[in-house]
């Protein structure tokens, strides 16, 4: 698997996870907690760690920046 897609089988779940979070945040106004829930994460303060990880900001402040049609 990590031959043919560059990743690891957990790094991809993740970032199909973290895909799916970004997407939930930006067109829904679920809490924050749901989407966590709903992306396959437990914990939400994890959940925070890992989008700010990968994002570089919290979920919160990224649904806070993100426009619509930019």
């Amino acid at each position: 698997f990590k031959k043919a897609v560059g990743k690891t089988i957990k790094e991809y779940q993740s970032l199909l996870r973290l895909h799916k979070a970004e997407q939930l945040l930006t067109e829904t106004d679920l809490p924050i907690a749901e989407i966590a829930q709903m992306t396959g994460f437990s914990d939400v303060f994890y959940f925070s760690k890992i989008f700010h990880r990968e994002k570089g900001c919290a979920p919160r402040d990224y649904r806070k920046t993100y426009v619509p049609g930019i």
